[in-house]
């Protein structure tokens, strides 16, 4: 039987959500609107960082920018399947609609749970009615 600090616990890492943005503005209010929405959220714009957080923090949520400086997306999106991954994947991307559609192939073949796609720039209301109906989803 399940005490009750541990359905707790189990409770809240089904509310974890993980950013990856090269934009630090972007990042925190992602954060922010995440928080309101029912989530804990952490910001990062580092692939190292980042990668450290998906293993050790264990989100349930990933928001993932496909266009960063320095950061080969399809790359990072094979090693969190290599890492087994079980976080819901939400792809953010002002780029065209040929690479998104790219990277959402490349996430499923991956073995990875895509949540969506939060096309850049996005509406405060529609990333935090997305994260409600994925909170409600996840609870």
């Amino acid at each position: 039987m399940e005490t009750a600090t541990k359905a707790a616990a189990r409770t809240l890492s089904c509310r974890r959500l993980l950013i990856l943005d090269d934009d630090a503005l972007v990042g925190k209010t992602i954060e922010f609107i995440a928080e309101d929405a029912g989530f804990s959220a952490r910001f990062v714009s580092d692939q190292d960082a980042f990668l450290a957080l998906v293993e050790s923090w264990q989100p349930s949520h990933i928001v993932l920018d496909l266009i960063m400086p320095g950061v080969e997306v399809t790359d990072l999106i094979k090693r969190l399947g290599q890492l087994g991954c079980r976080a819901r994947i939400l792809i953010m991307s002002g780029a065209g609609q040929g690479m998104v559609d790219a990277a959402v192939g490349f996430t499923t073949q991956n073995g990875l749970d895509l949540a969506g796609v939060l096309p850049k720039p996005f509406s405060r209301r529609a990333l935090f009615d997305m994260l409600v109906a994925e909170h409600e989803r996840s609870g």
